[in-house]
Order: C-alpha cells, then structure tokens, then sequence
C-alpha cells in the first residue's frame, strides 16, 4: 500500500482463523448503535464476521471455502463494552451485513461522516480472516496486496470481493483530513507462512502467485500498509501478529467461549489503563500476555505509540527497561546489561506494564542488580511486593541508585619540548 492513504491512530489487530464447525451464532442486529461520549466525540466501528462457509457462500466451490470462526463476534461483544466505558458510541457490523459493500459504507456513515473536529476520535475494529493476495497495481514489492475477506467472500482463490490495502487506505486518508486521532483495530492475519499448532487461526497463506510487474513500497510490520506510513502520517498502528506470523484463537478462561488472543489482551489491557498510558504501555502489556498463551504470536506497534491512547496527546518517553516475569525463586531478569550501562549492585525500580510514569519513590518491587551479563542481568528483590499478579505479564524497570566505579585511564601529557610522560587520571 502506497504512501498518503492514511493518517489514523491505528489499533491494528489483524487476524482470519480456521475451525472445524460452523458457529451457530446468530447474527446481531444489521447495525447497533450504542453508548454517548464525554467530552470530544468517541465513534468506533466494530466489524466481526464468523460465518464463512459453504452454508453462507453455495456458490464457492467447497474446497475453496473460507473455514467458519468461532470467535469473532465475541470479541466486538466484549470490545464494545470497554469503549462504552470510555465514552466511545459504538455501531457493530456482524457476519450476513459485514459485507463489501456493508463495511465500505459504514465506514463512511458510522466514522467518516461522524467526525466534525480534530479534537474527536475514530476506532475500526475488524475480526474476520484476512488473505495476502496477488497485487493489482504493481506497487507492492513482495508482488502481494493484503486484505480483508468480507462475508460475501468469492473463496480462497478468487479475491475479486475481498478489501484490499487500497481501498481501506483511501478511506483512512479522508479520515484523517478530519481527525487525527483514529484508530483501527483488525483482529485478522495476512500471513504467508503455514499454520503452527493445533489452535485455529484467523486467515490463510496465499493461494495464488504474486504479481510479476513489482512495485517500490514495502509493508509495515502488519502487512496491510507501507512501512513508515504510520510514522509519517502519525497515527499509531498496533497489530495482533507480523506480518508472517497466524494470528491465533483461544478460550476466554472466564466464559470458555472463543476470541481472538489478541482482542483478548488487549481489552484486558484497557481495563486497566490510565489516561496516562500511552500506545507503547498498551502493547507491551498486550505482548506479554499474548506471548504467555499462544507460540509464535508477537504483537506490533508503529507510529506514534508515545501517545496517551484516545488521545492527541503526548507522553514523554522515559527511557526503561523491560523485564521478564519473576522466575520460581522470585527473581527478575532484565533485558539490559553491562552494554547498558547497568553494574552488580545498582538498584532498579519496578512497576506494571501500562501503568503510565514511573516514579522512582514508589517502585513496586525494588531489586537489586546480582549477576550481570552483557545484554541480560538478573535482580534480586530487596523490598516490594514480588507477588502482585500484574508482574506474571512482565514489568518495566528504571535505574534508581547507580553504583558507578570511577574509570581509571592512562594519557599522555607533555612534560617538556620533545618529551612526554604517562600519568594516570580519575575520570
């Protein structure tokens, strides 16, 4: 996808998935409208399609059927309560309504039109398969467009119905002519590798070769738009899996029915949120609970992810360093090493992912530094709560006491013409 076509906060979390039933879940009503904003306007979109298949597309051939989902329109029933707490006025689009033309004007009547001024706020969420398939106007370098399979799909080897790159991007740029705080969600994968492990996944690897004519513009790390889009048009982009990666399925462990692990985490990681959180925050938190579920599933973001989240606002980046969740003898080990400037016995402050600014007087745990490697080091609590559970997810640590040796080097200084002595200097 080519520069220019969208300026958005993006909330990118792209996943299509394979199961082996097809889901009884009825559709919702064509388009539910609820929730009222506070302050600027909130407006999000949530699209989720389950029903692929030959039941609802007879006219596909049945071995290029899309696989049924399972999980897609719980995500949006859960996603939607979330932004409804946070002020949003949320339209869902499911499954028969979701289809080409159904996303294309809704978009336009439930985001575009909606938006009078720069202050409010746009979210798209997308749940359904997505599908790499070949590039149609030579100007994507891999010979690959990715996009969307809406419910009037043609199957897996016709794309003629699916939403390419393109058109959503056109969409994003009329958008962000008006706001820029947008963002967009879409739980589907346009991976090209094959499936790893028995959980189902959201989308399919391509069924047909690329285009021979190539273009100039690589993908960003979701596949769907160009890299560095996000950055140059400043929106945040957070995607559920790269680009060749399946974004995976699972069990709610509260109601057992399934959703997209992505979705999963991050509407957990919402609950929690701060108004001081920004998109970083948010993904990390998103990361490590993915990452704790599901293999091979690594959560991205792009753009400008220092921004507090569902809003235009800034954050301060505070230099930190990530940190795994504590082992069995309550231990940390942190990404960061001597390279790093770290030492045995400096002490670190810890605290929560997504939490927002980390005060050095009031770390949850402080540890200190007991073996050093050159990138890793691990640390040994000294006060603090090593137990909280927002720490199994991984955490986030800033130096709070340095415990520097001072460098001794060697010079040369001139004594007298034609001659110099060595002295040695504290530095």
């Amino acid at each position: 996808m080519t520069g220019g076509r969208m300026a958005m906060v993006m909330m990118a979390a792209l996943v299509g998935c394979t199961s082996a039933t097809t889901p009884e879940t009825p559709d919702l009503a064509p388009v539910v409208e609820r929730g009222q904003s506070a302050g600027p306007r909130k407006v999000a979109l949530l699209v989720a399609i389950d029903h692929y298949g030959a039941r609802y597309t007879p006219d596909v051939p049945a071995h290029e059927q899309w696989k049924a989902l399972s999980g897609t329109v719980n995500d949006i029933g859960l996603l939607s309560a979330v932004l409804e707490a946070r002020g949003f006025e949320v339209t869902t689009l499911t499954n028969r309504r979701a289809t080409r033309q159904g996303i294309i004007d809704a978009f336009q009547t439930q985001l575009i039109d909606k938006i009078g001024s720069r202050d409010e706020v746009a979210l798209f969420h997308y749940s359904g398969h997505g599908q790499q398939v070949p590039d149609d106007n030579a100007d994507e370098v891999d010979g690959y467009d990715e996009a969307l399979v809406p419910y009037d799909n043609r199957g897996t080897r016709n794309p003629d119905n699916h939403l390419r790159d393109e058109v959503l991007g056109e969409f994003v740029a009329t958008l962000s002519k008006k706001t820029p705080n947008v963002i967009i969600t879409l739980d589907s994968c346009n991976s090209g590798t094959g499936t790893r492990g028995a959980l189902a996944v959201r989308g399919g690897p391509p069924t047909l070769p690329p285009a021979q004519t190539r273009g100039e513009a690589e993908d960003d790390a979701s596949g769907l738009f160009s890299s560095d889009h996000a950055t140059r048009h400043g929106y945040v982009l957070l995607t559920a899996a790269r680009a060749d990666q399946y974004a995976k399925e699972v069990r709610n462990p509260q109601t057992r029915s399934s959703m997209g692990v992505f979705t999963w985490s991050l509407i957990r990681a919402l609950r929690t949120a701060t108004p001081q959180t920004t998109y970083r925050e948010l993904v990390q938190r998103i990361s490590a609970e993915v990452t704790t579920q599901v293999r091979d599933q690594n959560p991205q973001a792009e753009g400008d992810v220092d921004k507090h989240i569902f809003t235009g606002t800034w954050s301060a980046a505070q230099p930190y360093y990530r940190v795994d969740p504590p082992d069995k003898t309550g231990n940390f080990k942190v990404q960061a090493g001597r390279l790093h400037g770290l030492t045995r016995g400096a002490e670190l402050g810890i605290y929560p992912l997504g939490t927002g600014a980390m005060d050095p007087e009031k770390p949850l745990v402080r540890a200190r530094v007991d073996k050093l490697e050159l990138g890793t080091a691990v640390v040994v609590p000294i006060e603090g709560n090593r137990k909280d559970e927002r720490l199994a997810q991984g955490a986030r640590a800033i130096e709070i006491l340095s415990q520097r040796t001072p460098a001794r080097l060697r010079v040369l200084w001139p004594e007298a013409a034609g001659q110099l002595d060595a002295h040695a200097f504290a530095a």
